[in-house]
């Protein structure tokens, strides 16, 4: 499920840019290729080999965009607001990558207003950059940032120890049990979902507090449907304790297939 449109998206249209600008070193495209390709392993090793001769705002940048992937998400926020505070006079379609950039941070870190604020920017300075699906995008990232910029960020009462094993449910997609309320049910574990996921009939099941705002979520069968936001006060993973869980609330049976008599019942994601 893609929720956010990754700030990887427009390196390509600037790749030629950095060229231009820093010289024909080749390692350029390089990088930036692997970036796109989520090869982030490699486009570290070929960056540290290589960093010494990049100009220090070009390799701010892919500092920023390597600090996202390795989650030192601090630190590339850290790097974005250098960037924007610098004057370096960017291209305005590297401008919109750094942005994007923000955007991303500002979601891991649960910085809702923050996300909504720098989609709003984007939306109404950036029009002439991105396409009709783009744009969309952007918008659906303000209204779905917007339901939550007063919500408290998400945080975690850690166990002092924990082993948790993963089931496999009839597709052979990895499991959690997860406690919510003194009851349990098995979540999918997924790192690459923006945000945790569950249907309507979850949500109210377990009392979570949903938001009348609706936004497009494209879903796993390739549709796309109207779908609410909601925050869990508190579930349990062995032990340790989340709190204010943001989840996409598809509506339900958007994550049943009936003719293989298997149904999802929710889906954890980055945050989580």
């Amino acid at each position: 499920m893609k929720n956010i449109k990754p700030f990887t998206a427009t390196l390509g249209m600037i790749s030629l840019l950095f060229v231009l600008g820093c010289g024909t070193n080749s390692n350029f495209d390089e990088i930036y290729s692997l970036i796109e390709q989520k090869n982030f392993f490699q486009a570290r090793n070929v960056y540290d080999k290589s960093k010494n001769g990049i100009a220090l705002k070009y390799r701010l940048f892919i500092e920023a965009v390597l600090d996202n992937s390795f989650n030192s998400v601090n630190s590339s926020k850290k790097k974005v607001s250098m960037l924007e505070e610098s004057g370096f006079g960017f291209p305005d379609s590297l401008q919109l990558s750094i942005l994007d950039l923000k955007l991303d941070n500002a979601v891991k870190l649960y910085e809702y207003k923050q996300a909504k604020e720098t989609a709003k920017y984007i939306v109404a300075n950036y029009r002439e950059l991105v396409d009709s699906n783009e744009l969309k995008s952007y918008q659906n990232n303000f209204a779905m940032w917007s339901a939550l910029e007063h919500i408290e960020k998400q945080r975690i009462k850690p166990a002092k120890s924990t082993r948790l094993k993963m089931k496999k449910d009839l597709a052979g997609l990895s499991t959690l049990s997860t406690f919510i309320q003194n009851d349990s049910i098995d979540f999918i574990f997924d790192t690459g979902a923006t945000l945790s996921t569950t249907t309507r009939e979850i949500a109210e099941r377990f009392n979570m507090t949903i938001f009348p705002a609706t936004v497009d979520i494209g879903t796993i069968t390739g549709s796309k449907v109207k779908a609410n936001l909601a925050v869990c006060e508190k579930l349990n993973l062995g032990g340790n304790e989340f709190f204010n869980v943001v989840f996409i609330v598809l509506p339900t049976g958007s994550l049943s297939f009936p003719e293989a008599d298997y149904h999802i019942q929710g889906i954890l994601g980055y945050p989580i």
